[in-house]
C-alpha cells in the first residue's frame, strides 16, 4: 500500500498530529520498501532496480469515524490512513 499523500510520511522523532475529533488512533509496525528511481510499466525482473532500501515505519490509523460495518473493501485505507503525519 502506498501512503495516499506525501503530508503523511513524517522523519523519525517528528511528532504525529491527531485529527481534530479523533479519537481512535492505533498504529502498527511495518516494512517498508524506499523507492529511488520512478518508473512506469516495469518488469517483475526489473523491479528491484527501482528500490533504493528497506526501512522499518510506524504505520498510524484513523479507526473512528466509520459507519457500522465499515466502509467495505478498499476505502478504509485512504480514510483511516492517508491524514498527515500517520507515517
Amino acid at each position: 500500500f502506498l501512503k495516499p499523500t506525501r503530508g503523511a510520511v513524517i522523519g523519525s522523532g517528528d511528532d504525529i498530529v491527531m485529527p481534530y475529533g479523533r479519537d481512535r488512533i492505533e498504529w502498527e509496525v511495518e516494512l517498508a520498501i524506499v523507492f529511488g528511481r520512478e518508473g512506469k510499466y516495469i518488469s517483475a525482473s526489473r523491479a528491484y532496480d527501482h528500490v533504493f532500501g528497506y526501512m522499518v515505519a510506524m504505520d498510524v490509523s484513523d479507526r473512528g469515524g466509520r459507519p457500522p460495518g465499515g466502509y467495505g473493501s478498499g476505502q478504509d485505507w485512504f480514510v483511516g490512513k492517508g491524514h498527515d503525519t500517520f507515517a
